[in-house]
C-alpha cells in the first residue's frame, strides 16, 4: 500500500484528527515542514522534519501513524520520503532523529537506521537508497 504523501500547508486541518497522540497543530521550530500520508482522503501518518542546511542533514522531530495503519508501509514511507527530500536538498539522503527508547532498536532492525550518539539515530545515503526502493517503489530514487 504506497499511501499519498502530501506537505500540509495549513495546520489548522489537523486540529480535527482523529487517532493521534501528538497535537500536530504546534510547530517544533518555526522551520519545520509537516508531510501527511494519505489513503483514501484519509490522513493515517505525519511526519515533521526541518532541512538543516549547516549540518546538511534533514532533522525528523516528530513522525506518527495512527494504530490501526501501524505495522503497515506507511511509516517507512514517510521516513523514505524524508531521506528523499534529503536527497532532494543536496544532503545526500541523511536523516537525523531522536528516537525514543521504545522503538530505538526497531528503528535499527525494521529500516536500517544507525545509531549516533545518546538516542540519536540516523539514515545514511545507502539507507536512504534502500527505504526509497522499498517504500516508495523506487520512483523518488535519485
Amino acid at each position: 500500500m504506497l499511501s499519498q504523501i502530501v506537505d500540509v500547508i495549513d495546520r489548522n486541518e489537523l486540529k480535527h484528527l482523529a487517532g493521534f497522540q501528538f497535537d500536530w497543530t504546534k510547530k517544533s521550530s518555526p522551520q519545520s515542514l509537516v508531510f501527511s500520508a494519505n489513503v483514501a482522503d484519509q490522513v493515517v501518518g505525519l511526519v515533521e522534519f526541518v532541512r538543516d542546511e549547516r549540518e546538511q542533514y534533514n532533522f525528523m522531530d516528530l513522525i506518527e501513524v495512527v494504530s490501526n495503519y501501524r505495522g503497515s508501509t506507511v511509516a517507512g514511507e514517510l521516513l523514505a520520503f524524508v531521506g528523499y527530500d534529503s536527497i532532494q536538498q543536496g544532503f545526500e539522503g541523511f536523516v537525523v532523529w531522536e528516537s525514543k527508547t521504545v522503538v530505538y532498536n526497531y528503528y535499527i532492525k525494521k529500516y536500517g537506521a544507525k545509531p549516533s550518539m545518546g538516542r540519536r539515530l540516523y539514515f545514511d545515503t545507502q539507507a536512504t537508497h534502500h527505504l526509497i526502493k522499498t517504500y516508495l517503489g523506487g520512483r523518488h530514487d535519485g
